[in-house]
């Protein structure tokens, strides 16, 4: 059955279960790692899989605000509800967790005035970023979460892809 807070929608619901279900609860366990907080809290299994099944868990940037904005996308895709438009494959999620510790560390994202996030070379710039960016420090939590994340994949690879 699996612990409750972790449960993907379609396993709260008693459907047919397949590896997405595994990307879901991967999900929130990146969520809670990043946050310090469950993604579906509740003091009751009622509660939580009603939270599971309707609700859309807090930002993990307003809890973490020294999370790179594409952690988020990353993490709000394998909390997608409808499993149809979640994250279908951990190769992919791997890519996309390798992609981002690759762009975090070269410093491919700048954070701008506005506290939006643009890659370095946007607008035409070429490599160089754009006037007046700054380049976003790598938190040390971060990177810890990142290089543990990419481990775990890499070492449940021929598992969840074979």
């Amino acid at each position: 059955m699996g612990t409750v807070a972790y449960m993907s929608p379609e396993q709260a619901r008693g459907e047919e279960l397949d590896a997405r279900t595994d990307l879901f609860s991967f999900g929130a366990v990146l969520y809670e790692m990043a946050t310090g907080r469950s993604a579906f809290p509740g003091n009751t299994t009622a509660v939580v899989h009603e939270a599971i099944l309707n609700r859309t868990p807090m930002s993990p940037l307003r809890l973490n605000p020294e999370l790179p904005p594409k952690f988020e996308e990353i993490v709000n895709w394998t909390l997608e509800k409808d499993r149809d438009l979640r994250c279908q494959h951990a190769a992919d999620l791997r890519s996309e967790l390798k992609r981002l510790k690759r762009d975090t560390e070269s410093g491919r994202s700048a954070k701008v005035g506005d506290g939006s996030v643009l890659p370095v070379g946007e607008a035409g710039t070429g490599t160089r970023p754009l006037a007046g960016a700054q380049r976003t420090p790598v938190p040390r939590r971060w990177t810890t979460v990142a290089l543990v994340t990419v481990v775990v994949l890499l070492w449940l690879q021929p598992s969840l892809i074979g």
